[in-house]
């Protein structure tokens, strides 16, 4: 067994493996958000500026992700305001038509570049069925802030609740954890179809607070200043 610290009793401390291979998947994941981000953005402003050079085409729902439909819709309304305040003539339905095609493939290829960030890739999708990320979406940050927080709040709960209950145990836990908030957030959102993902490791890391806190209320669960318990140490 690998030894990371001997406690005061002369006992060896677990290496809590399964912690840190949780924390390096975090950084990994947001490593790979980083990089795939400024492609995805490519897309988006590609997108953007099409729509801002023609106001009168239609951003589909699913599409969200690429240009916010709030955004769509008040560029729509100013569009037909001023053409009928300024007398502006239709523009002819078959050059209307191909222009929405032209500008639909422009956000089938940036849509297709978002998809591609861990964010949308792991994320749990609100779409009205049950999705298969429900056991990946808790990898995934978008923010350095996300992430350094997630890290943080994983390193002071994981090691201890690991150490205390053992690999097998520990990571039984915080599958089902993460398991049960990936359809809850589904099943929450079931006729809010927003197409934009559910992630973050908010599900996983309320499971082992509660573990925490239950396992601090075990008899003789030691007490740092006397105050904040220490379960598993």
């Amino acid at each position: 067994m690998f030894i990371l610290i001997t406690q005061a009793d002369g006992s060896a401390q677990r290496f809590t493996w399964v912690t840190y291979a949780i924390a390096l998947l975090f950084v990994g994941l947001f490593l790979q958000q980083r990089g795939a981000t400024e492609v995805a953005n490519e897309g988006r402003r590609e997108a953007i500026t099409y729509l801002n050079e023609n106001p009168g085409l239609e951003v589909a729902e699913h599409f969200r992700g690429v240009i916010p439909l709030e955004y769509a819709q008040a560029l729509n309304e100013e569009f037909l305001r001023e053409r009928a305040e300024w007398g502006f003539v239709a523009m002819p339905e078959k050059i209307a038509a191909r222009g929405q095609r032209e500008f639909n493939e422009i956000l089938n290829s940036a849509f297709t570049k978002v998809e591609r960030l861990p964010v949308w890739k792991y994320g749990v999708r609100d779409t009205g069925v049950l999705d298969p990320n429900w056991w990946g979406h808790f990898a995934a940050h978008e923010t350095q802030v996300a992430l350094m927080a997630s890290l943080i709040l994983l390193m002071i709960l994981g090691i201890a609740l690991e150490d205390g209950w053992g690999h097998l145990l520990f990571g039984g836990v915080s599958i089902v954890g993460i398991g049960v908030t990936g359809i809850a957030s589904t099943s929450a959102n079931y006729f809010d179809a927003t197409g934009y993902p559910w992630f973050g490791a908010s599900g996983l890391l309320a499971t082992l607070l509660g573990a925490y806190l239950i396992r601090s209320l075990v008899k003789g669960a030691p007490r740092a200043f006397g105050i904040i318990p220490m379960p598993g140490m």
